[in-house]
């Protein structure tokens, strides 16, 4: 196996402690909380088999736990979320749990197109929503 991958953050070295890669990609989020009647919005700024980081102005506190229902495509794929992650006004990463072997599945296949995909300016996220 490779060495580990690392994060430089300010110019600190700090191993990565993701299991799985990370894909940049913008797709649509409902985000529905304990006790709130109605979901609110937000969308990916980055995703992968174990989470993903979501720009929403609603935060959520560190360790709370969400339902979300991730748009790919015409699929919505549902899956229960921890908050690992707060920045305010910015966002919230999460670690997914609970989600089932289907959409586990478009997950997968979404983002082995992302993998696949050249990174180009032409190339719009839209491309990448065909299955």
């Amino acid at each position: 196996m490779g060495q580990a991958q690392e994060v430089v953050l300010g110019g600190v070295h700090i191993p990565e402690r993701r299991k799985h890669p990370r894909y940049m990609c913008a797709l649509p989020v409902e985000i529905r909380q304990p006790g709130v009647s109605f979901p609110s919005q937000g969308q990916t700024t980055d995703i992968s088999l174990g989470g993903c980081y979501i720009s929403s102005r609603f935060n959520m506190a560190i360790g709370a736990t969400v339902d979300l229902k991730i748009w790919v495509g015409d699929v919505g794929i549902k899956t229960r979320a921890t908050i690992r992650t707060f920045d305010p006004g910015v966002g919230n990463g999460m670690e997914f749990s609970g989600m089932s072997e289907a959409d586990q599945q478009v997950l997968s296949d979404y983002l082995a197109k992302l993998e696949l995909a050249p990174a180009t300016e032409e190339k719009s996220i839209k491309d990448l929503l065909i299955f």
